[in-house]
């Protein structure tokens, strides 16, 4: 058989789901390729899935699935292996005082 050793590819409608931040999404190979080639990877900008938000998702193929990796996606303005935060706020601080 020919195509013994062949693999199925990752296709445009090949999607895989993913959360940025508490919030789900759908990501997988878009334009311009459309394909991703079993055991390859590519990356597409988080912004894309998300945005507001910078670094790469990665995606892999393995046998026509695709799996996504969103551990790079950051909040836009944090500095690389931060993360946004709210801090304490309390009625002492006087920059939280309405104007007079």
């Amino acid at each position: 058989d020919d195509d013994a050793g062949c693999k199925a590819a990752c296709l445009q409608d090949d999607t895989a789901s993913a959360t940025i931040d508490g919030t789900a999404v759908t990501v997988g190979p878009g334009a311009p390729t459309f394909r991703i080639d079993h055991g390859e990877t590519k990356t597409e900008p988080c912004s894309d899935a998300r945005p507001g938000f910078v670094g790469d998702i990665t995606l892999s193929c393995t046998e026509g699935t695709t799996t996504a990796d969103v551990a790079a996606c950051q909040p836009e303005g944090c500095p690389e292996g931060t993360s946004l935060t709210n801090p304490p706020v309390t009625w002492e601080d006087p920059s939280l005082w309405a104007p007079a």
